[in-house]
This record gives structure tokens, C-alpha cells and sequence, in this order.
């Protein structure tokens, strides 16, 4: 793809609100678009806890406020832990429905969010579930970036913005029969409140 098209991309990001098929003639299908327009936010929020001699988890929340396929708002939350037990490493990936709220000027966020499932080590699964309570504070200014990601099938066009941000709040943790603990979340060194506007152009000849 050119540069120019690259470019004419990129200036649509500031009209996406006009973008759309044109209308259909009674009785003809709706014809559709070559153009899609996404828009989210996204929390992150990670912290460290100590609960015992022995026992240490490192976890990472990602969250992320959308409209679904049916035109309703939905949010989802995503987990990356680390738990270490005695020297024993387990990982652990979860998902789960959340609630997710985000100012507009992305000054504050707040996550809401119970996760369950397993996590793997070396002597095998362990059951594992978090429950947490996280409000985020933006610590910076509002900052803009772009990304062009190309695919076989076109182009899409990313822009952030994004505010530096520092987390509160408490997760209970429960962890096999090891741990069962409600730790303090604070600041970390990943937080961040973000607003991301997508457009994708996807005609193959573009």
C-alpha cells in the first residue's frame, strides 16, 4: 500500500463519524461496507503481594469497555498471574465478564471484575480465583500515538490516547488450599487509562 493511501487512512480517523455504506434502493440488499470503525476503552492495572513467608503473586488486570455485536455495551477482563509457593512457579490465564467505567477526559477508571479457573506448574493444577475492586487515578497528562497495522486483507489505522495512572483497591485471592488472602492493590509500573479508535479499510486491492 502507498504512503498516500497509508496517509488517507489516517486522516479518516478525524471523520469517522460520517463513515458508513450508502443506503440500499427498496428491495436490494444492503451492500456493505469495505470500512469498520471500532472503538474501546482499556484499563490496566497490575500489582505485587507478599501475603506469607513463601508465598508471592505478580498479577496483571486487563480490562476493556466495548459495544458488542448487538449494539450493547459489554466489558471484559483479562488476568496474568505468577505465583510462586516455595520456591514452586504456577501461571495462571483467565478471563471473565467485568464492569468497567471510564471517564471521558480518562482522568479516572474504575474495574470491577471475579475471575476462576486453573493455574499450571510444575506439580500440575491448582484451582485459583480473584475477586477485585480497582479505581484508577490518571497521574499524567493525556498523550496521543498512532499505529498502522497491515494485513492480507487491508489496513487498519489505531489511535490511543492514553494517560499514565496510578491503581487502588483490594483483590481477595484464593489459591488451592495454599492461599486465601485479601491483598491491597497499589500503584504499579504498567497502569494506564486508554481510549483507542480503530478504523479498518478492507478491500483486498486497496
Amino acid at each position: 500500500m502507498s504512503r498516500v493511501r497509508v496517509a488517507v487512512l489516517v486522516a479518516v480517523l478525524g471523520t469517522v463519524p460520517f463513515l458508513g455504506a450508502a443506503p440500499a434502493a427498496a428491495g436490494e440488499p444492503a451492500p456493505r461496507s469495505p470500512v469498520t470503525v471500532n472503538r474501546y476503552d482499556h484499563v490496566v492495572a497490575d500489582f505485587g503481594a507478599q501475603p506469607r513467608e513463601g508465598v508471592s503473586v505478580a498479577a496483571l488486570l486487563d480490562a476493556f469497555r466495548f459495544t458488542d455485536e448487538n449494539g450493547q455495551p459489554a466489558a471484559t477482563a483479562g488476568m496474568h498471574a505468577d505465583i510462586t509457593v516455595d520456591g514452586a512457579g504456577y501461571v495462571c490465564e483467565l478471563d471473565a465478564p467485568a464492569e468497567v467505567g471510564v471517564a471521558r477526559d480518562l482522568a479516572t477508571a474504575d474495574l470491577t471484575t471475579s475471575l476462576a479457573g486453573e493455574c499450571g506448574g510444575p506439580a500440575g493444577t491448582q484451582p485459583f480465583s480473584l475477586r477485585a475492586e480497582v479505581t484508577l487515578v490518571a497521574t499524567g497528562a493525556l498523550e496521543e500515538r498512532r499505529e498502522v497495522i497491515r494485513t492480507d486483507s487491508g489496513i487498519c489505522v489505531q489511535r490511543f490516547r492514553e494517560r499514565p495512572a496510578a491503581a487502588s483497591g483490594t483483590a481477595w485471592i484464593r489459591f488451592g488450599d495454599v492461599l486465601d488472602e485479601t491483598v491491597a492493590i497499589g500503584a504499579g509500573p504498567t497502569q494506564r487509562i486508554e481510549h483507542v479508535d480503530e478504523v479498518c479499510v478492507t478491500t483486498p486491492d486497496l
